[in-house]
This record gives C-alpha cells, sequence and structure tokens, in this order.
C-alpha cells in the first residue's frame, strides 16, 4: 500500500486526521482534556477544509465524513463533559506546532502536510518567504484556538460548584 499510494498515506497525517485520533483516544481513555483538543482543532480546521474543498474541488466523501464526523462527535462530547479548561489553546497551539514539525521533517516536501514545507498556494502572491507565511500563520493558529476555546467555553460552560 505504501508504494502504490504513498501520497493518500502520508495524507493521514494532516491535523485535521490526527485530531480525530486524538478525540478518540479522549473518548476512549475518558481523558477529557484529549476531548477538549482534538475537538478545538477540528472545530478549528474545518473552515478551513470547506474553504479548500470548495476552492479547489479536490474533497471526496471519505474526507467529507472525516471532518464533519469528527467535528459532530467532538462537539456532542463536549455537551456532556463541558469546557472547563481555559487554557487548552496552548496544548492545542503546541500540538499544531508538534505535529507540523513532525510532517515537515518525515514526509516528502513536495505534499506539504500540514503547509509544513511551503506557502499555501492560495497566498504565496502576498507572503514572500516560508519563515514569514509560518509565523504569520502561527499567530492567527493561536488567536484562533484561544478565540474558539473562549466560545466554546460560553456554549459549553463547566457546570458550577454545589457548595454545601
Amino acid at each position: 500500500l505504501l508504494s502504490e499510494r504513498p501520497a493518500e498515506v502520508y495524507n493521514m497525517l494532516w491535523l485535521c486526521h490526527v485530531s480525530n485520533l486524538v478525540l478518540a483516544a479522549g473518548l476512549l481513555l475518558a481523558a477529557t482534556s484529549l476531548v477538549r483538543l482534538g475537538a478545538l482543532c477540528l472545530t478549528g480546521a474545518f473552515p478551513l477544509w470547506i474553504w479548500d474543498a470548495l476552492r479547489f474541488e479536490t474533497s471526496t466523501w471519505t474526507s467529507f465524513l472525516i471532518h464533519s464526523g469528527g467535528l459532530i462527535i467532538g462537539l456532542l462530547a463536549l455537551r456532556k463533559i463541558r469546557w472547563s479548561d481555559r487554557n487548552i489553546w496552548l496544548a492545542a497551539i503546541v500540538y499544531y506546532l508538534v505535529l507540523q514539525q513532525i510532517t515537515r521533517l518525515a514526509l516528502p516536501s513536495e505534499l506539504n502536510v500540514n503547509v509544513a514545507n511551503r506557502v499555501h498556494r492560495t497566498v504565496s502572491m502576498w507572503v514572500g518567504t516560508y519563515w514569514q507565511y509560518w509565523i504569520i500563520t502561527t499567530c492567527l493558529a493561536a488567536l484562533t484556538f484561544w478565540g474558539l476555546g473562549r466560545g466554546l467555553g460560553r456554549i459549553f460552560p463547566a457546570p458550577n460548584p454545589v457548595i454545601t
């Protein structure tokens, strides 16, 4: 399988796919921080996936199921466990950066998984170098994770402790 279709196998290392595994591990292990981390990353990545799929018409039905199904499961899980970790966005940015560097070092650069090797084709006319792009996207990811964490905290607030 690896020698016949390596690009498809490497695509499993995109943030969305790995976040589904993080979410599943959190659900199986009852590790609420992993559930929140997976749900936060899937929530942040979903609009980017939709934009990319519509703009380049590159999506498949399995990709749709992976992205929308994981997001729905994550949001349903948050409905039950609630959002009590205000700083999970910090873990999300570290997770994003570590996964991006793993894909940068381990995968062929022409695949550009997690945009770890070059500027995304849609913004290459505005950004001069990869490192400028990397700084901009990292700051935007941090702001997105922070903002989504705040928003998810309002949608799924932690229950008030009962004082007796």
